[in-house]
């Protein structure tokens, strides 16, 4: 499975990081992580299962 970011998704990320960056830089690269780790597990866990 391909995950496809729009432009715009990827803008708002980038924004987002960058405004939590002004405080803190490393929390933001971490809440960037945190938060791709749980879209990719959400589709996973709501996505048909592969055969083993």
């Amino acid at each position: 499975m391909n995950v496809v970011w729009s432009p715009l998704a990827i803008q708002k990320l980038g924004d987002a990081a960058e405004f939590i960056s002004l405080d803190n830089p490393s929390a933001a690269e971490k809440w960037v992580n945190k938060l791709c780790g749980h879209l990719l597990e959400s589709l996973y866990i709501s996505g048909s299962k592969l055969p083993k």
